[in-house]
């Protein structure tokens, strides 16, 4: 069991693309460490790192999507709400019942469902979107929509 990150999850985006294989990589990590039957002691590690990611992950997609006047961000910036509500849930959980196992395959499933979904659809959405907005202003798109 394995989360690989593939090329066709690529948005175009380089920033993106790279913090998107962090995660696949975190996520990865617990994926193996299940497979071991050590799932709860990467738990921890893993909830702190979705913390900050989140955190810094979202304020540089919801900048690019200000910045290009992207018309799906109110949709998207509610996913991201989502994620971090949903993020709070499970920590709550875990602050009650510690790494269980159904704390650890929770937190693994949801992951991994919710960030194949949200890439495919949503930041996709916002990188064709940007573009053919930049399009349609007559915009250089190597020069605008992909960059920054």
């Amino acid at each position: 069991m394995s989360l690989v990150w593939r090329s066709q999850m690529s948005t175009g985006l380089i920033w993106q693309d790279e913090q998107h294989k962090e995660i696949f990589r975190r996520i990865d990590m617990l994926l193996e460490a299940i497979e071991l039957n050590k799932g709860a002691s990467v738990v921890k590690e893993l909830i702190t790192f979705l913390k900050s990611y989140s955190l810094k992950h979202f304020a540089d997609e919801e900048a690019y999507m200000d910045s290009h006047g992207c018309r799906t961000c109110v949709r998207h910036k509610e996913c991201h709400e989502e994620f971090k509500t949903h993020l709070n849930e499970i920590i709550t959980l875990y602050e009650h019942q510690g790494a269980s196992t159904m704390v650890v395959l929770r937190l693994q499933t949801w992951l991994r469902d919710w960030l194949i979904s949200h890439i495919i659809s949503m930041d996709k959405e916002m990188v064709l979107t940007s573009v053919a907005d930049a399009l349609g202003r007559g915009a250089d798109v190597e020069t605008t929509a992909l960059k920054k």
